[in-house]
């Protein structure tokens, strides 16, 4: 029996790009020949990678392979929502792989994903317990169950994020190696730990307050770099060798942005394909697996403590999305991220009086604000409609006009979360 396991993550996303008036995306000169860069990057990414091409040797395609069918992912609801009008023979082929990997594994590929990618330790509480439960709604919505695991954007983490998700019912979540401070074994004794030396072939326990726990996968570092950063993709059997060769005994998970295979290098995709066919076939004792199957399998014996307010993208934490920290996508002489600080502090403000102002109207509308608010994921996600929410969250004896002023407050919170995306820090 094979005791070599694989798992290989994307993580999918898009900025919501719909101008908020339109609700649509208008043409990005930038993204040509493609109308605009949803269009462009689903043509290049996400469509090939649900039909991806196994050739044989003589150039023959063998088999149109769904790589989300044999891989773990997560897509940001932002983005589905778009592919679900725009892109539906790819999106129809995402959650098909989830249901017949739940078919297979019992567990499905698809994690949740935070809902308008927005760096969790940086948000109050009241924007985070919404992200979570409207990301738990369209899931639901979509996938037909209950999310296992969730994607937070960037990775980044905190012990109260891990809270909230645990509210949730979120059971586990991926995090880079390098944000773990210290683990515990069966004797109790914690130790620093760090990326050279961590264990990830498990999962580990993050205990909480109130009683609450997380299980938390860490990928593997370098061969996630590799694949991203280092051309892995261009030769699918250098990728198998690369895998095989730090294969041992338990889980080997690799992590990456999804728009890597076919989007960022041309063609990854079928290297992927590749890679995943093999571990299909068990070769060289491997099994695919999905981190839901796996933890069910091997629940944590191991407990780990967090670096706070840590991410994979930024190893100043998460200053990238706050400061000019010295994280950056090229570096341009004479440019800088001294814009971070005050656009934050700006959103920040504008939020703070935005939350103020729908406590204040909304105690008049609403029998509790904050359980509307979270709530109205479900409305979003077309769980609820407009009726069932307004019996549930509504103060009874309303008229139409206090009802509208209900939802524009409520569309006032969507369109305030969605202005935290982290891609707006991101870039220089």
């Amino acid at each position: 029996m094979p005791d070599k396991f694989l798992c290989i993550h994307g993580h999918f996303y898009q900025p919501p790009r719909e101008d908020p008036w339109m609700d649509m995306v208008f043409p990005e000169g930038s993204a040509a020949p493609a109308r605009n860069w949803n269009e462009r990057i689903c043509r290049e990414s996400y469509g090939p990678l649900a039909y991806a091409r196994r050739l044989d040797g003589g150039g023959r395609i063998l088999e149109l392979f769904n790589c989300y069918e044999w891989m773990s992912f997560n897509f940001g609801p932002t983005l589905l929502t778009w592919m679900e009008s725009h892109a539906p023979d790819a999106y129809a082929r995402i959650l098909e792989a989830d249901r017949k990997s739940v078919e297979r594994l019992g567990h499905g590929n698809a994690l949740a994903q935070i809902y308008h990618h927005v760096i969790m330790p940086l948000a109050t509480d009241l924007d985070r317990r919404a992200e979570v439960a409207w990301a738990v709604a369209d899931f639901e919505a979509r996938f037909r169950r209950k999310p296992e695991g969730m994607w937070l954007s960037e990775a980044a983490v905190d012990d109260r994020t891990l809270e909230i998700l645990a509210d949730a019912g979120i059971a586990y979540t991926i995090l880079a190696p390098r944000q773990v401070e210290a683990v515990a074994d069966v004797d109790g004794q914690w130790r620093e730990a760090h990326e050279g030396d961590l264990d990830i072939t498990r999962p580990y326990l993050v205990e909480l307050s109130g009683g609450r726990s997380m299980a938390v996968f860490f990928y593997d570092g370098p061969l996630s770099q590799a694949v991203a950063f280092e051309g892995l993709l261009r030769d699918g059997e250098r990728f198998w060798g690369r895998i095989n060769s730090a294969g041992r005994p338990g889980l080997l998970s690799l992590a990456t942005d999804g728009e890597t295979y076919g989007h960022h290098f041309a063609f990854g995709e079928m290297a992927l394909a590749y890679v995943l066919a093999q571990a299909r076939a068990c070769r060289d004792g491997w099994r695919v697996t999905n981190y839901g199957a796996y933890l069910a399998a091997n629940p944590p014996r191991s407990k780990a403590r967090l670096r706070q307010a840590s991410s994979w993208s930024c190893v100043h934490g998460v200053e990238r999305w706050r400061s000019d920290c010295g994280c950056t996508t090229g570096g341009h002489p004479g440019w800088g991220q001294h814009w971070r600080k005050p656009l934050r502090d700006g959103l920040n403000a504008v939020k703070a009086e935005m939350d103020a102002h729908f406590h204040s109207a909304g105690a008049g509308v609403f029998r509790d604000p904050e359980e509307a608010l979270t709530d109205f994921g479900k409305v979003l996600a077309g769980l609820w409609k407009n009726g069932e929410f307004g019996q549930r969250h509504f103060l009874p004896g309303l008229d139409e006009a206090a009802r509208d002023t209900g939802f524009k407050l409520l569309t006032m919170q969507k369109w305030a979360l969605s202005s935290f995306a982290s891609c707006a820090w991101f870039f220089d």
